[in-house]
């Protein structure tokens, strides 16, 4: 996951997790998800730019309530991508420096974020137990059709410690907790709601997915080129004068087309034509003419002979689907509600300057 949208998926969180039981958000995380979450080591530290900082003396990022943040925290969670940032400016060390310094900070609210949840599982009694880990592992490896062993042995293939994947596994069994306990009861969904977003859908599926284009088409020939372009505009604006309809554009392009395509371009969905050909049949509307449009060495005649639109099925077979839907979209703005409600009561104190007042890294 990038850590650029990590925040963005903890508050999203209860989408998927305060709806489910921790049985069904257990199965969900197996290995290929948990693996993929899990940052890879990097490269050694020296070997990147000498904006990373040094972690032989580990330092303090941020202190959350009495929990505190280490720069090492930062870069277990975050090491490839802000080394990667680091790299790709390494020709202007004051704009990598900046740019370490700003991801460092996003990984940094990911990591405020946690603790902020956990301080808040613990206050509630609800923290992950070792068993509920231990059978959340031991249901990994059976949906993956492996022994604990040979789950272990996967991951350590992936480059990943066995702490460091029992640690994000034991984190999104918390979440999914704080999700259920917190902010699932902060949101309900009215049958309104769900109506609602059914009709904006019924209306996005009116639009046309695909449409069948008809074409008269004439070259663009002769040594000069814009005196053959100004001929096919001529001869094509000559055409769509005489079509009215889908079968006078195919009876046109029985007399007039030079290039054999029988008076039919194609099936196309929406925005597959390039962009002047696309507004050209939007502009002339369905079974009309459009103006001459060239494409590449060919002057065209289109035409929408016809359309399909999506389809949408009946409201009762997309409830569940909806709801999810709607849900996700509340649950992330409560969370995002409780997030800042909890920074501002909190005594957060960050330690890492802000970009563009960059003291030494």
């Amino acid at each position: 996951m990038s850590l650029r949208r990590a925040g963005q998926a903890l508050r999203a969180l209860g989408a998927a997790a305060a709806r489910t039981s921790l049985a069904a958000v257990a199965g969900a995380l197996v290995l290929g998800a948990a693996v993929a979450g899990a940052q890879q080591p990097g490269p050694a530290l020296s070997d990147a730019p000498a904006v990373a900082p040094s972690l032989e003396i580990d330092r303090v990022a941020a202190i959350v309530n009495d929990d505190v943040i280490t720069i090492s925290d930062v870069y277990e969670l975050g090491r490839d991508e802000i080394l990667a940032a680091a790299r790709a400016k390494a020709s202007d060390p004051a704009a990598a420096k900046a740019a370490v310094r700003e991801l460092e900070l996003e990984v940094l609210d990911v990591l405020i974020m946690r603790r902020l949840i956990r301080q808040e599982i613990v206050r509630l009694n609800l923290d992950v137990t070792d068993a509920e880990l231990e059978r959340t592992i031991e249901d990994v490896a059976k949906r993956n059709n492996l022994t604990v062993i040979q789950l272990r042995e996967a991951v350590a293939q992936q480059g990943i410690s066995w702490d460091q994947y029992r640690d994000e596994m034991r984190e999104g069994l918390r979440e999914s907790k704080f999700s259920q306990a917190v902010i699932q009861p902060r949101v309900t969904i009215s049958d309104d709601e769900l109506l609602a977003a059914y009709k904006e859908k019924e209306a996005e599926s009116r639009a046309p997915a695909e449409r069948d284009v008809g074409a008269v088409c004439f070259k663009i020939s002769g040594a000069d080129p814009a005196a053959g372009l100004s001929a096919a505009v001529e001869k094509a604006t000559a055409a769509a004068a005489q079509i009215t309809d889908p079968d006078a554009l195919i009876a046109a392009a029985a007399k007039l087309d030079e290039c054999g395509t029988g008076g039919s371009l194609g099936t196309f969905k929406i925005g597959q034509l390039p962009v002047d050909a696309e507004r050209a049949l939007l502009e002339a509307g369905l079974g009309k003419p459009t103006r001459p449009v060239q494409i590449k060495d060919r002057v065209f005649v289109l035409m929408v002979v016809a359309q399909r639109a999506a389809g949408l099925p009946p409201f009762e077979e997309l409830r569940e689907a909806l709801l999810d839907q709607v849900y996700g979209q509340r649950a992330q703005d409560e969370m995002d509600l409780w997030y800042r409600a909890q920074r501002r009561q909190a005594a957060v104190e960050v330690k890492l300057e802000v970009p563009g007042g960059l003291g030494a890294l």
